[in-house]
């Protein structure tokens, strides 16, 4: 048997099985260098990636449990593929799985013939190796001490503003997202491995790219296109800041692949779950996101993009407060896209709900860790996305008055407060929505963003004039109305004196 691996691993406290270990395998054609302590392997893992792990525990109960210890708490060793040799090995099997993402057990005594079937074995059913090691089995204990500790301020532009609605539309206004298409009917499509053809999210070259090309190939369909999904959601969100550097854009495409790589793990449920109101949950992720971020600097020297993603760590576990910096703007950018993927996609579809409660969540505030610009972009996105989701032709009824000049047709997630109303609001299916000539404020915009994300609405039809105009607008109405009556009222008089 050829091995098709760069090198193994030996990792064995002890002289004798080791030198025996290595013979066998330099008989089987292939290549391997001993670590005799923990720090060895670790160093020979990051100078050889694609290694496997051969673990010699030992011979003694005492010794191979606490061997079994190290192993399992080290994060180092999650993502190799490992055979793991002891007396009796296979009751250490589920224990194994329950960490190792690729694993085997090879029991003592063991021959040239059994250590090559080993080999076979993880060379046929090795899983997809991630860049990034889960975070451990179980949450960090929350003293009374933690959960009494000062969190950081959110930013000051929260506090400035009386509502998260007020917010997004003065942030709205000053940028001008109202004016802008995010991108969300294509976010929208990306359902299907052909139907992504937007590629301007990934990075133009570098060792990341590399390595999740390569990466790619190994993953499934699914996994393939939440890989896209979120570092599309990711791009198209910091497409939307100005205030960004192109330099920085380009790193933050490296930090949307590798954080998106990371997070999708067969095993890792919690990057699934809702952590808004959990802070235990947070801390988990947190800590993941570290390590995460650790790997990334030091297997695929990817520095600033591993800045990024330990800043977005610290984010979510409120560890400092988000800032203007380009490093915390495109940290939130990484959570913002997270919550994308969590709350509004539920096996590979659209989801209209997750979508309603994402938007329910930002409103109420429970994401002030997320920079304020980046959160308004994303419930942009979020509404652009749902509202294209949506399926049927608009067959709403159209007025045809002699206002037209002075209206235009608006997307529904670009309506903004004090904007009025030409013509009525209806559904698809005829029934009326609005009347028309409302001023829409910011409680009836919410509502017709909740209510276009799971039916499909009518266009809306807005004046154009200006506040001062319609003003002028109507009291020029008035004064015709007026000038009529009084124009009536002068002609019943000369008829009752004609009379």
């Amino acid at each position: 048997m050829k091995l098709n691996r760069d090198i193994s691993i030996i990792l064995s406290e002890e002289d004798g099985p080791a030198i025996r270990l290595a013979e066998l395998i330099q008989g089987l054609g292939g290549s391997c260098r001993i670590a005799a302590t923990f720090d060895e392997g670790i160093g020979l893992l990051r100078e050889y990636t694609r290694g496997f792990l051969l673990f010699e525990a030992g011979r003694e109960k005492s010794k191979i449990d606490s061997s079994l210890e190290k192993l399992l708490n080290n994060p180092h060793f999650f993502a190799v593929p490992t055979i793991f040799i002891a007396p009796d090995a296979n009751q250490y099997l589920s224990t194994l799985r329950e960490r190792l993402y690729s694993c085997i057990t090879l029991s003592t005594p063991y021959d040239a013939n059994s250590l090559a079937g080993a080999f076979r074995h993880l060379e046929t059913n090795l899983r997809p190796v991630p860049i990034c090691a889960p975070p451990p089995e179980s949450p960090p204990p929350v003293t009374q001490e933690s959960q009494d500790e000062d969190l950081p301020w959110p930013h000051e532009l929260y506090e400035q503003h009386t509502s998260v609605l007020d917010l997004f539309f003065s942030m709205g206004k000053k940028f001008e997202l109202h004016k802008r298409d995010l991108g969300g009917r294509h976010y929208a499509k990306a359902v299907r491995e052909r139907l992504i053809t937007y590629h301007e999210y990934l990075p133009k070259d570098g060792e990341v790219l590399s390595f999740t090309t390569d990466f790619m190939e190994q993953l499934g369909q699914s996994s393939r296109i939440y890989v896209h999904r979120l570092a599309m959601a990711n791009h198209l969100i910091l497409s939307s800041v100005d205030t960004l550097s192109p330099g920085i854009r380009e790193i933050a495409k490296e930090a949307g692949l590798a954080y998106s790589i990371g997070v999708r793990q067969e095993r890792q449920k919690l990057f699934q779950s809702d952590y808004s109101t959990d802070r235990d949950l947070r801390r988990y992720v947190s800590l993941g996101l570290k390590q995460s971020a650790e790997i990334l600097g030091e297997k695929l020297k990817a520095e600033e993009a591993s800045i990024i993603v330990a800043t977005a760590a610290r984010l979510l576990n409120f560890e400092e407060a988000v800032t203007d910096q380009e490093h915390s703007l495109a940290a939130s950018s990484l959570l913002a896209s997270d919550l994308i993927e969590r709350y509004c996609w539920r096996m590979g579809m659209w989801s209209a709900t997750g979508c309603r409660r994402l938007l329910s969540k930002c409103r109420s505030g429970q994401f002030k860790e997320i920079h304020p610009l980046i959160l308004c972009c994303m419930m942009k996105l979020v509404m652009e996305a749902g509202v294209a989701h949506v399926k049927g032709k608009q067959t709403a009824k159209e007025d045809k008055g002699d206002n037209q000049l002075h209206e235009r047709q608006v997307h529904i997630s670009c309506l903004t407060p004090g904007m009025r109303l030409s013509r009525p609001l209806y559904a698809v299916d005829g029934r009326s929505i609005l009347s028309d000539d409302l001023v829409l404020d910011q409680d009836s915009i919410w509502r017709l963003w909740r209510l276009s994300s799971v039916r499909a609405l009518g266009s809306p039809h807005v004046f154009t004039w200006s506040e001062e105009e319609q003003d002028e607008q109507q009291l020029s109405e008035e004064e015709l109305a007026m000038a009529q009556f009084q124009e009536n009222e002068s002609i019943s008089s000369i008829s009752s004196r004609d009379e």
